[in-house]
């Protein structure tokens, strides 16, 4: 089994290798046309570093369109969506992402995420498609080990932006996402200035968990004081 987490993924019950999946038809309400969607179920709550889509209709290398798609995902059945994007700084929503088939020019090319998303369910949302499209599709991660499905915690006296939480965030909290505070990466940090009033995190899981530690990276800013004292408290809700 190797370390990188590249590896193919089970969907719907399938083996780990790209199958064909086929999307609904266009649905017609109220002078609406929703777009063609494919939903993928993973057996686990996986981390999803990258992906392949590519068509897989008859009429494909007659269409004048690349076709294109958006992604969406949620870390449980009830849960509510998450676009696939790009939160940009300042912004409170994240802005979506259009994604491209790969063709036969790149057929052996992997759509990388950065940052990768954490999900149970996957699903794509065709642009360019009016009717069933058919997608030879191919997603690539490894399972998470924590089973970690959101964070949450106060914006106040919080000097930069978490420009991967996936979660929403407004002038107060950050809440219902994942972010730099889970991400491994030990070059970026979330930064808070002084206070008296403790800095309260909040860790939400997929199910009941039995903790034997918990590991915590936390530096101290030489910019606000040459020295500091930090004070954890552990508690369970």
């Amino acid at each position: 089994h190797s370390n990188i987490c590249n590896d193919p993924i089970h969907l719907n019950g399938r083996q780990q290798k790209s199958s064909i999946y086929c999307s609904s038809c266009s649905i017609h309400i109220g002078g609406y046309t929703s777009s063609p969607i494919i939903q993928l179920d993973i057996p686990t709550l996986t981390q999803i570093t990258g992906i392949f889509v590519q068509n897989h209709n008859e009429n494909q290398e007659t269409s004048p369109k690349k076709g294109s798609y958006f992604l969406e995902y949620r870390r449980t059945q009830d849960g509510p969506w998450r676009v696939y994007g790009q939160r940009r700084q300042r912004k409170l929503f994240i802005e979506r992402r259009r994604l491209f088939f790969n063709d036969n020019d790149n057929s052996n090319t992997t759509r990388t995420f950065l940052p990768s998303i954490v999900a149970r369910q996957v699903r794509i949302i065709f642009i360019t498609a009016s009717t069933s499209t058919c997608a030879i599709i191919q997603l690539f991660g490894c399972q998470s080990q924590n089973g970690l499905i959101s964070t949450r915690f106060s914006q106040k006296s919080i000097i930069n932006s978490d420009i991967k939480y996936d979660g929403l965030i407004t002038n107060s909290s950050v809440r219902g996402g994942l972010g730099l505070l889970n991400d491994g990466d030990t070059y970026q940090f979330l930064q808070w200035s002084p206070s008296p009033e403790p800095i309260l995190l909040f860790f939400a899981f997929d199910s009941i968990k039995e903790f034997h530690s918990i590991n915590l990276d936390l530096k101290c800013s030489v910019l606000f004081s040459s020295s500091c004292t930090l004070k954890i408290n552990v508690g369970i809700l």
